[in-house]
């Protein structure tokens, strides 16, 4: 098992609020509208996924997942009873690939699939009897139903009556009724799931703590009343989506289930909102209070069918023995045409202010190599930045981070180590890539948004639901987000410190991470402040003191534990130097304090013990 770590000291002088722009939404994805799905899908199903099954394509390079769907409705292209649909990502035997964005299938997920035939090389061991098919706008091409809303949902939008209006949306652009293969009756489905509901369902569902962090083995109490003796689901909102849809945790990470008390780890795809309890009878209840999920961090994905998907991933340092002397962190080489600025000129810079953010917020240990690359395909050898090739990203696709994983059995558990990254960029998107606080055009995307959050996926960081956070799930043109949040600097902490202290077991050749040591580029008032104001005693007991030598004010100190959660937050915005903070009720281990001045603020580090 992966054993939680303190988190390293790390001092963090963040972007002036000045450059932080109004946020509807984060991530590397634009609205791909129905219409467009259905008019360029070549097959559109509604259907059930009833199996999965995981492999390597015949270059070796990408894992995918294919997923058996049993087909209930055809609403375009061939009559067909069962077919395999190919996502990006999964795990074969001990290594792992994780594709940000890709759609993700559970057994059991029913809906309507937009599908093009797969151009995908699977090799003959893996060619079956059936059609295979790719989904048209990767994750948005699949509407999961949520029977007991009577919604078709998928990352951007949620259609209300799926018999009565989501169907007849679908016929109104394909100009023509669809075909019934095997019986599926919506309202029948809904029928049944509340007649079960109706029986005693779980009731005065409440929970501690109320802010949590996903993906870390945080354990999450549940009590209320009538949860039954038999092991049932955990539901959490799924921050893929924005917490549009529940998404149960696994088997094995329900620790303990009584009639009225539950324990479970809170998964990494977990977000903020509702929590759901389903009983042994199928019957559920959501609470009437909202989980807080401050961050996520990424897991390892178990084979298919294992149930096993708790097991974070790690940094290691990759490149130690390389001659320029670079060690303990991972080397990132740019395609040609990207590293010469050439393609589209403006992105490497753009990049690169994104890539300097996470370094030096977190002191991951990453590089640019001094030289480009001519690898202009995914990699499982080589750490890649670049733009795709023709429409090799999935339409609205407009930036994809891939993470190579390698396991290694430790103690009874697996431990994932990254062994590779890519990040590939969409070069048809109308970018903007100038600095911020300049004026967009209509309809551009903000490129360092775009390749911060991305870093985000590489520094192992999975999504959450906050508007203002960089880890977000979506977002909209004519926007930026530029700014670290403290949410996501103490996530990058937390991977980078198990990174840089937990090493591989049985793997002598797999150094530590290391810090980052190169140049920030701090500002000459950036330097007075990181120098000028201490925070003593630390470790501290019952209280600890902050002196301000600067001619800056400070207004006040938020403290946060190492979940995320705000513990105090003090305004110290008199006239005196020396701020005393007195944390008598607090109980000890590591904390952040974030100081709070005139126009920027800085994170320290507090032990108490």
């Amino acid at each position: 098992m992966y054993v939680k770590l303190p988190i390293k000291f790390t001092l963090v002088v963040l972007t002036l609020f000045s450059c932080f722009f109004t946020v509807a939404a984060q991530v590397s994805l634009r609205e791909i509208s129905l219409k467009e799905q259905v008019e360029n899908s070549s097959l559109v199903i509604e259907g059930k996924v009833i199996s999965q099954r995981t492999f390597w394509d015949a270059d070796h390079k990408l894992i995918y997942t294919a997923n058996t769907v049993e087909v209930y409705k055809v609403f375009k292209g061939e009559t067909i009873e069962t077919v395999e649909v190919l996502t990006q990502g999964g795990t074969v035997g001990l290594e792992a690939i994780l594709v940000s964005h890709a759609l993700k299938l559970r057994i059991g997920n029913v809906g309507v699939f937009n599908l093009y035939d797969s151009n995908v090389n699977v090799g003959l061991n893996n060619k079956t009897q059936l059609n295979q098919y790719k989904t048209y706008s990767s994750v948005q091409g699949f509407y999961k139903y949520d029977l007991q809303s009577d919604k078709a949902i998928n990352t951007f939008s949620q259609r209300k009556g799926i018999q009565q209006s989501f169907y007849k949306e679908i016929q109104r652009i394909t100009n023509k009724n669809y075909i019934t293969l095997t019986p599926f009756d919506v309202a029948l489905e809904q029928k049944s799931l509340n007649q079960k509901n109706s029986l005693l369902p779980p009731a005065d569902i409440s929970f501690t703590p109320t802010t949590i962090t996903a993906g870390t083995q945080s354990v999450l109490t549940i009590n209320g009343n009538g949860f039954g003796a038999t092991q049932g689901k955990v539901g959490f909102r799924d921050a893929d989506d924005g917490g549009a849809t529940f998404l149960d945790a696994l088997d094995n990470d329900i620790l303990s289930w009584t009639d009225t008390q539950i324990t479970v780890q809170v998964p990494s795809f977990a977000g903020t909102g509702a929590v759901r309890v389903t009983d042994a009878a199928s019957a559920s209840s959501t609470s009437a209070t909202t989980l807080t999920v401050s961050y996520a961090l990424l897991n390892g994905i178990g084979d298919i069918g294992s149930g096993d998907e708790s097991n974070r991933t790690q940094h290691y340092g990759d490149n130690d023995d390389l001659p320029d002397g670079f060690t303990g962190g991972y080397t990132w080489e740019m395609f040609t045409d990207f590293f010469d600025d050439t393609e589209l000129p403006g992105a490497k810079d753009a990049f690169m202010r994104a890539f300097n953010n996470w370094r030096c917020e977190t002191k991951v240990n990453w590089e640019v190599s001094a030289s480009a690359t001519v690898v202009d395909d995914i990699s499982t050898i080589t750490n890649v930045i670049r733009f795709d090739n023709d429409a090799e990203l999935e339409a609205g696709v407009l930036g994809t981070c891939y993470s190579g994983l390698s396991g290694r059995v430790c103690t009874g558990e697996i431990v994932w180590y990254v062994t590779d990254l890519d990040i590939v960029f969409d070069s048809g998107t109308s970018w903007y890539f100038g600095a911020s606080g300049e004026v967009f055009d209509s309809g551009e995307y903000d490129f360092e948004t775009v390749a911060l959050h991305e870093l985000g996926h590489g520094h192992q960081l999975g999504h959450v639901i906050n508007t203002s956070n960089v880890m977000h799930y979506s977002i909209t043109n004519n926007s930026s987000n530029i700014v670290l949040d403290t949410n996501s600097i103490l996530a990058g902490n937390e991977v980078h410190s198990g990174s840089s202290t937990s090493k591989i077991c049985g793997l002598p050749d797999r150094p530590l991470m290391t810090d980052y040591a190169g140049s920030c580029n701090l500002s000459v008032e950036e330097n007075s402040k990181k120098t000028s104001i201490t925070l003593y005693p630390n470790p501290a007991k019952q209280e600890f003191f902050i002196e301000n030598s600067s001619s800056s004010k400070i207004e006040r100190v938020a403290i946060f534990d190492v979940s995320g959660r705000l513990v105090k937050d003090i305004d110290v915005s008199d006239a005196s130097k020396t701020k005393r903070i007195n944390m008598i009720d607090a109980s000890k281990g590591v904390y952040f304090v974030i100081i709070h001045g005139d126009n920027a603020f800085l994170t320290k580090k507090l032990v108490l013990e």
